[in-house]
């Protein structure tokens, strides 16, 4: 989807690009783009899958690696290194084959030892943020056969494959790794200045369809510097937000990505008298999650949000589409669970903005009218702390949408007497509340295994103490299943069964507000191809479909 920019008149500030002037604008250019993106979307740890690249929090194609699948909502997983994957009947072993003709660009043979030594070194990580817990392990049973062990079935296992980039077993080296990567991917990383520029360029040894783009120069700055390089005619591809979507610039247009990022409000469903504090004794999966903090104490429960009637009423006096106008200028569609959209969401879990049935609600619980007109029930009154990230330390394009977002919903709650403060703050702090305070958080990891992360009893990124033993069973039955149409409707029965789940409808263990969309100055000439739905963080998501840019012939 592509929106043309209305007029506006915001003075940008300045961006040097030295040394990624794009070729385009020269005597022979159509092999070139420079893109900007936000300072969060450099790699901190270089480009080694062992430690997250192309996995974590933006997962995505590691163009350096080839990945042994890929997968798209149109298509479904197709094979990139794999040419056949058999499962066995009782879901315990895949047997995986490798194409024979991958080389590594510096022209060492690509074989099943290499898959296996990374999936295994992933599984093994302390670093890397890819869960394959339910993996035992992976050996290479032929030269170009990769068999993998399961403790479990596991049906999401293809979801994590697709973004883990595969290494050389004989060369790989954990220190040096991620500054000098080795793949066999489409390209090869040419220059890395830390903090400054990234250029990659094309992998001559590259086995699938070689990209027209050749190159491609990624600089890292605020969204007004990126927008003020579009001005200057210094870029092609910029990353952006809502707040400078209106820009009119000659020779460029806007481009508007769906994506999968899904913002909601985390809303805990203990009372303080239930339980004082938690002692977390065990290490999660995804050691980047918020809820990671081992051994550590933190207070749990809430004696607003533990009430159903308030959940609720925050819930049905939503007015999302208000929200998408006012806080995201129109760039997102409201969210209704935590796969909206996507094939393990259930598009039929909805609720209509319904302020009178939200103060209904609150009444008939005893939250009446106080004289400043936010409720009190039993002298408790219904005033929420909200939690979210924004640090003056962090340049991110995000901090100022989650703070209009958290300002809307602050709006609109006043309307049906409900109070939220809403508090700005870096992630340390926010960790050490997420289990007793409503918290400002996206998901998007393009894996419904993100359902089991968050809905699972007792899970580690599960903060709002929601517990269900049918819905665990949904779970393990979408795990369990080796059909992946069965396994959805079994993701969809984890979040809304029609009659018990964490939905709005159940027990609204959270306030989902929008998907947030993907937003890009581009070049008019350049042409990106189809775009799929983005995961969350957006940036190298768009480059999922580089094989298929090119330039308009001038």
């Amino acid at each position: 989807m592509q929106r043309t920019a209305a007029a506006a008149g915001l003075l940008c500030c300045g961006l040097s690009l030295s040394g990624c002037m794009p070729d385009n604008m020269k005597k022979d250019g159509k092999s070139r783009v420079t893109i900007v993106f936000d300072p969060t979307h450099e790699p901190e740890s270089g480009f080694d899958p062992l430690y997250s690249w192309g996995t974590g929090v933006r997962p995505h194609d590691p163009l350096i690696q080839s990945t042994l699948f890929k997968y798209n909502e149109e298509d479904g997983f197709t094979n990139d290194l794999a040419t056949s994957i058999d499962v066995s009947e009782d879901g315990l072993t895949y047997e995986i084959g490798i194409r024979d003709d991958a080389v590594f660009s510096d022209g060492s043979a690509l074989a099943a030892s290499d898959v296996a030594f990374t999936l295994n070194g992933v599984h093994e990580s302390d670093s890397s943020c890819v869960d394959l817990s339910s993996v035992d392990s992976v050996e290479a049973t032929d030269d170009y056969i990769v068999t993998v062990h399961m403790t479990s079935p596991d049906s999401a296992l293809p979801y994590a494959l697709q973004y883990i980039g595969i290494v050389p077993e004989a060369s790989y080296d954990e220190i040096s790794y991620g500054t000098n990567p080795l793949g066999s991917g489409p390209f090869k990383l040419q220059t890395w200045e830390r903090g400054q520029r990234i250029e990659l360029v094309s992998n001559p040894m590259y086995y699938g369809d070689k990209p027209s783009i050749t190159t491609v120069c990624i600089t890292f700055d605020d969204d007004d510097a990126a927008c003020n390089a579009c001005y200057e005619g210094t870029a092609d591809l910029v990353y952006t937000t809502p707040r400078l979507s209106d820009q009119s610039i000659n020779g460029y247009s806007l481009l508007d990505c769906v994506s999968m990022e899904q913002c909601g409000i985390t809303l805990p469903l203990s009372s303080v008298s239930t339980s004082n504090a938690v002692l977390l004794n065990t290490q999660p999966a995804d050691p980047s999650s918020l809820n990671s903090t081992e051994g550590t104490s933190r207070p749990i429960g809430n004696d607003v949000t533990c009430n159903l009637a308030i959940r609720k009423a925050l819930n049905y006096g939503l007015n999302r589409k208000k929200l998408i106008e006012t806080a995201l200028k129109g760039y997102g569609t409201s969210a209704y669970c935590l796969a909206t959209g996507l094939p393990w969401g259930d598009d039929k879990i909805k609720i209509k903005t319904d302020t009178t049935e939200a103060v209904r609600l609150l009444e008939a619980d005893g939250w009446l009218l106080g004289t400043d007109d936010i409720r009190v029930r039993n002298g408790q009154r219904a005033s929420i702390d909200l939690y979210y990230h924004h640090s003056d330390n962090e340049v991110s394009n995000k901090q100022t949408l989650n703070k209009n977002i958290a300002d809307e919903f602050v709006r609109q709650m006043k309307n049906i007497g409900i109070e939220i403060l809403p508090h700005a703050t870096g992630f340390e702090q926010i960790e050490t509340v997420a289990l007793s305070q409503p918290t400002l958080r996206t998901y998007g990891s393009g894996s419904p295994a993100e359902i089991d992360e968050v809905y699972r009893s007792n899970a580690y990124n599960n903060l709002t103490g929601y517990a269900s033993s049918q819905t665990d069973a949904y779970i393990d039955a979408a795990r369990a299943s080796a059909d992946l149409d069965e396994a959805n409707a079994q993701w969809k029965k984890a979040q809304w069964d029609g009659t018990n789940g964490p939905v709005a409808q159940g027990n609204a263990a959270q306030v989902w507000l929008a998907t947030i969309d993907d937003l890009y100055f581009k070049r008019s000439a350049l042409n990106v191809g189809r775009q799929y739905v983005h995961t969350r963080g957006g940036g190298w998501s768009l480059l999922n479909s580089i094989a298929a840019w090119t330039w308009d012939t001038i």
